[in-house]
């Protein structure tokens, strides 16, 4: 059961570092510094407030939302499989937005 979380895990660890450079590019840093300066920010107090809503967030949704309503009378798994569902199609919704290469404002910011 464990290995149907390690491709998750893989998988989330990437986009939790292309999502984070992306927020500090487009927030923190001058619009011509180096992309090697975006290391510097990432336990900046911006970073860490990142990191942590996301931590936070996603805490919520697999954990609290499933005891929530396991406690409400709903299945467990169930309700963990459905936010599962949602998350991922969120995902695929989101992943269409930000991939957008045509777009020059998130071309230089994804590629600079």
């Amino acid at each position: 059961m464990v290995w149907f979380y390690v491709p998750v895990f893989f998988h989330g660890s990437q986009y939790l570092a292309v999502s984070l450079s992306y927020y500090l590019k487009e927030r923190y840093l001058p619009a011509h510094a180096a992309p090697s300066e975006i290391s510097s920010l990432i336990f900046s107090p911006a970073g860490v407030n990142y990191l942590g809503m996301v931590v936070l967030v996603g805490a919520f949704l697999y954990v609290v939302i499933p005891h929530i309503c396991q406690s409400l009378g709903y299945d467990y798994a169930l309700v963990a499989g459905v936010v599962l569902a949602t998350v991922n199609y969120h995902h695929y919704i989101t992943d269409s937005a930000i991939w957008k290469l045509r777009d020059p404002r998130c071309r230089q910011i994804l590629l600079a």
